[in-house]
């Protein structure tokens, strides 16, 4: 009895195959719809199926990866003069990190100081641009590690305050912070080093963008700024050497990461894994040498690991 059931099912089967296989045939339309419908979400049949990067429902259902970014960073991420396409080392990075999950690209400009906000209340999914990895932020903050850099305190050339490489060259002095950023902790340090050595501390005026520093500084409004050691050379390229530049050993160095909402741990985790990937691959030194920024390599992403 248990033989014939299992003829008679094997038949159904077979029935069954041979209509689809005509309907296919009767209507190729159909098929090239699925395959419309794979490319609408930019994802490989494969991925669709085996989701091999865990990554949450909703991306999976709407194909693309919304991603907060801050347009004033050369040559992080910038509008090149007289177009309209975002440009620089992290558009790069994230379209490559994107690519390997099957994810389209939705780019957010936004404000250096609207950036983590907007992970928190989920204007964005990610968002990248510079943005420093530190035991404050990660209470809120998911941070995929990718880079580093060392800030630098930014000067006219010809330096009248006679600012060095030393914290306390500053003291007495005003600097320039950005909102939004760690400047304002790196203050506390430049006044914490004024004080262990006696001296006025430093006073600060802040401004809402790397290029409004910049100009603080070039109008003597401020007589040094904190600024970043990967803006520099387009600086100096674009001012005809009018700035000059001091690195500063006494802070720490900082570590860059792709800003995730804590409790998106599958995108997190999905995005630390594409990031190896195309550090394994070639792809992550391959844009860093693009743009001129190797120095800031990191042998390995990793998570949370600013201090």
């Amino acid at each position: 009895m248990r033989t014939r059931d299992k003829f008679t099912k094997f038949k159904i089967l077979l029935l069954m195959l041979s209509l689809l296989i005509a309907s296919a045939c009767e209507n190729p339309d159909s098929v090239s719809e699925s395959k419309d419908a794979s490319k609408s979400l930019n994802l490989s049949t494969a991925d669709q199926i085996e989701n091999k990067y865990l990554l949450p429902e909703r991306l999976l259902k709407s194909g693309k990866l919304v991603v907060g970014v801050v347009p004033q960073f050369q040559p992080m991420a910038f509008y090149p003069e007289g177009t309209g396409e975002l440009a620089g080392s992290d558009p790069e990075m994230m379209t490559a990190i994107a690519k390997k999950l099957g994810l389209s690209i939705e780019w957010f400009p936004v404000s250096f100081d609207a950036m983590l906000a907007g992970i928190a209340s989920r204007r964005f999914d990610v968002a990248i641009t510079g943005i420093s990895d530190t035991p404050e932020r990660q209470e809120h903050i998911t941070f995929i590690d990718y880079m580093m850099e060392a800030k630098i305190f930014l000067t006219l050339a010809r330096n009248p305050a006679a600012i060095t490489e030393a914290l306390s060259s500053s003291c007495g002095h005003t600097i320039a912070v950005q909102r939004g950023t760690v400047d304002p902790e790196y203050l506390q340090i430049v006044n914490d080093a004024c004080n262990k050595e006696g001296l006025p501390e430093a006073k600060s005026l802040e401004f809402t963008s790397s290029s409004d520093k910049k100009l603080a500084v070039q109008s003597a409004r401020v007589d040094v700024s904190f600024f970043s050691s990967v803006d520099f050379p387009a600086l100096q390229q674009e001012s005809g050497d009018a700035f000059a530049a001091f690195v500063l050993p006494e802070l720490p160095e900082e570590l860059w990461g792709i800003a995730v909402n804590p409790n998106d741990k599958e995108l997190a985790n999905a995005i630390l894994k594409a990031t190896q990937e195309i550090m394994d691959d070639g792809s992550y030194i391959a844009i860093l040498k693009k743009w001129n920024v190797t120095h800031l390599a990191l042998e390995a992403a990793a998570i949370n690991a600013g201090k």
